[in-house]
């Protein structure tokens, strides 16, 4: 999702981008093609931008890309790392979620000159962030700043929905995948995938995750193992509801809810009332729920969940909420039956 922001925010540039997942990839891409300018994020699996970035130095003879500028990313902008990045021969370093005005900038800096030239764009633009939709009143969302997120995507309203969207589809494989870190105590790769989720839920301008999401992170990096069992449950729970609420949020959904609003004499703007309307009664969502427990269908059972969770319920009923998420994400049946009879 990362690289589909940083792909997009250069879509009116005519920049060719070439992406990769991961350190390794990088080192076959530029024994393959010269680059102009490589973009490494710091966190990787497997090998971190650092131990790209050495090995990049060390094999020069072995590659495209002798001397060509490599600039870091990272979500964990502190005091002193830009010193820190530039110490260790990096170009520049870039903070996470990084702007559009910022990337270009970046690329305009150290970018070949003969390579600059005027852009003209013939074709029809991206739609951008000042639409009749993004002026009409839109459901209110306790979770998605929906203006920050435009922000984080240059204003480009068709590449915030596209992240929307795909925030909300990722989601039964990326709590399969932290999942199942958190449960083989694997914390380098389960602080690597909370890390990822901090700077993608920052991006759609759910910065209450992002939050939770750092503070997994550091937790896993200082080996506070007693904070992530406390924390961990509850982290996948919110990463839930933020999801469902990004189906809310595209542009489509406000259109649809502005036309509901027109009809609708009391008037309400909340996120809450807008999701019930279209979501079954409670009853009916538990019911669904219980089938897909009973079927064992952790997909569907994490849909109906997700749906569970935007609803109002007393504190104690969504904590049990929170509880059947866990069991369900890892498939412990037994102990999601017991939860839900409680429901």
């Amino acid at each position: 999702m990362n690289l589909k922001v940083f792909q997009g925010l250069l879509t009116q540039t005519k920049v060719h981008v070439d992406m990769g997942i991961s350190g390794k990839e990088c080192l076959e891409m530029i024994r393959k093609q010269h680059y102009d300018i490589i973009f490494l994020d710091h966190m990787m699996p497997d090998m971190d931008g650092l131990e790209t970035f050495e090995r990049i130095k060390q094999e020069q003879d072995q590659h495209l890309c002798k001397d060509v500028p490599v600039i870091i990313l990272t979500a964990n902008a502190v005091i002193g790392a830009r010193d820190m990045y530039l110490a260790r021969g990096f170009a520049d370093y870039l903070s996470k979620p990084v702007t559009g005005k910022v990337l270009e900038s970046a690329i305009r800096k150290f970018l070949p000159k003969k390579l600059l030239c005027p852009v003209t764009v013939n074709a029809a633009p991206v739609k951008p962030a000042q639409t009749a939709v993004s002026v009409t009143k839109i459901p209110e969302s306790k979770e998605i700043d929906r203006n920050l997120g435009l922000q984080y995507s240059g204003n480009l309203t068709d590449l915030y929905d596209n992240l929307l969207t795909m925030f909300h589809d990722s989601l039964e494989e990326k709590i399969a995948d932290i999942e199942e870190k958190f449960h083989a105590k694997d914390w380098k790769n389960y602080q690597i995938l909370v890390h990822a989720l901090k700077s993608t839920a920052k991006s759609i301008g759910a910065e209450s995750l992002s939050e939770d999401a750092r503070k997994l992170e550091y937790a896993a990096r200082d080996n506070d193992i007693n904070y992530i069992n406390k924390y961990h449950e509850k982290a996948i729970a919110h990463y839930c509801l933020v999801a469902k609420e990004c189906l809310c949020m595209t542009s489509d959904a406000i259109s649809k809810f502005a036309e509901e609003q027109t009809e609708n004499t009391s008037g309400t703007t909340s996120l809450e009332a807008y999701t019930n309307k279209d979501s079954n009664n409670i009853s009916e969502t538990l019911q669904a729920l219980q089938e897909a427990i009973d079927k064992k269908d952790r997909k569907t059972a994490m849909e109906h969940l997700s749906i569970l969770l935007t609803m109002s319920f007393p504190m104690k009923k969504k904590s049990l909420l929170e509880k059947l998420q866990f069991s369900i994400s890892g498939e412990n049946w037994d102990r999601a039956k017991k939860l839900i009879r409680r429901l």
